[in-house]
């Protein structure tokens, strides 16, 4: 079952439909109501399969919004829903935080942002360009781990970071967003940066992505990693040790795993010689493992893995590595995963 609204668009206009239902249900424009060639957008999934989204740019005119349900086969999904429309000028414009020279701070929560009506000032190393975007102003006062976590966003795009609004040049890191469908998707830029005044940019992909999407930044002062870094335990080659990262809390992330972002613990490993280095694990949860050369720096990692041929209770990297003191952290898949552990680790001559 389905009902139908009509929709004028006086200009050439950025147009967001969203609707939210108890069933499964499904969204779809058209700017003929009887002719079904003439649909122009059409969504089903958005978070999760009660949401519909649509957003894109559409010529002046009439059109009919169709407010629907996932089904066929005599599968019916019916029941209660709201639908709203929004309607901005193509090109955007009247955000507070459009572009650097209105530059609001960082909430200290969680926050949302909205591109609807924002203009396309910037564009990032890994995306933006002819996107909508807004800034926002981050003042660091000490070397810190920066973390921004973007989700539940209605369009693709990029976060990045600058030391200096205007210039491309001066990206400290880019990350892409990807659209919220089917299910809610989270995305993390960390950087590793030093005191002072930076930029912080949400972007479309593309002219026609934008809308709104939540945001939440938090700065680590490094100090605090630096110390639980040089405390950390020394493995030696031979040695099993037995651990757990249960109740752990969250200090580090990986490139594997979908970021690692559960409880985790770390290890020194000291080379006298530029050595093979070989670390087993395995768990009673999906774990992960993965190996930097700087402690507090992400961009320093080295190997990192995951699963052993499809075996989420084991994990395995391997690397060859020149004299110095490395780390080594035990991790989890994701968020959550996390329990007790056996690592081992065996070193050779390369």
């Amino acid at each position: 079952p389905d009902r139908v609204y009509h929709l004028d668009v006086q200009r050439r206009s950025r147009l967001r439909l969203r609707q939210q239902s108890d069933h499964d249900g499904a969204l779809y424009l058209r700017s003929s109501c009887t002719d079904p060639t003439t649909e122009v957008g059409c969504n089903d999934d958005y978070r999760d399969t009660r949401g519909s989204l649509i957003t894109q740019i559409v010529d002046p005119g009439r059109y009919f919004v169709y407010a629907d349900g996932f089904g066929s086969g005599g599968q019916i999904a019916a029941g209660n829903y709201t639908v709203s429309a929004d309607v901005a000028p193509e090109n955007g414009g009247g955000v507070q935080n459009d572009d650097c020279g209105g530059a609001v701070d960082v909430p200290t929560d969680a926050f949302e942002v909205d591109t609807f009506q924002a203009r396309d000032d910037q564009a990032g190393s890994c995306g933006g360009q002819g996107g909508a975007d807004v800034v926002y102003r981050l003042a660091i006062q000490s070397r810190s781990e920066v973390k921004v976590k973007v989700k539940d966003a209605e369009f693709d795009g990029a976060v990045y970071l600058r030391s200096n609004c205007g210039q491309t040049g001066s990206e400290v890191a880019c990350t892409n967003i990807p659209i919220s469908v089917p299910r809610t998707q989270e995305v993390t830029l960390e950087a590793t940066i030093d005191p002072g005044n930076y930029s912080l940019i949400i972007d479309g992909a593309r002219p026609d992505s934008f809308g709104a999407a939540q945001v939440e930044v938090e700065v680590r002062d490094l100090a605090a990693v630096q110390r639980m870094c040089r405390q950390a335990p020394l493995l030696r080659p031979g040695r099993t040790v037995n651990g757990s990262t249960a109740g752990e809390s969250d200090d580090f992330h990986a490139s594997c795993a979908e970021g690692a972002r559960s409880g985790d613990q770390v290890y020194r490993i000291q080379l006298r010689r530029r050595s093979r280095v070989k670390v087993e694990m395995t768990s009673d949860y999906d774990g992960a493992l993965h190996l930097r050369s700087d402690c507090a720096s992400a961009g320093t990692e080295l190997a990192c893995n995951d699963d052993v041929a499809d075996d989420n209770r084991r994990s395995e990297v391997e690397a060859v590595l020149d004299r110095g003191t490395y780390f080594l952290f035990v991790d989890g898949f994701r968020e959550g995963s996390e329990g007790s552990f056996s690592v081992e680790l065996d070193v050779s001559s390369p």
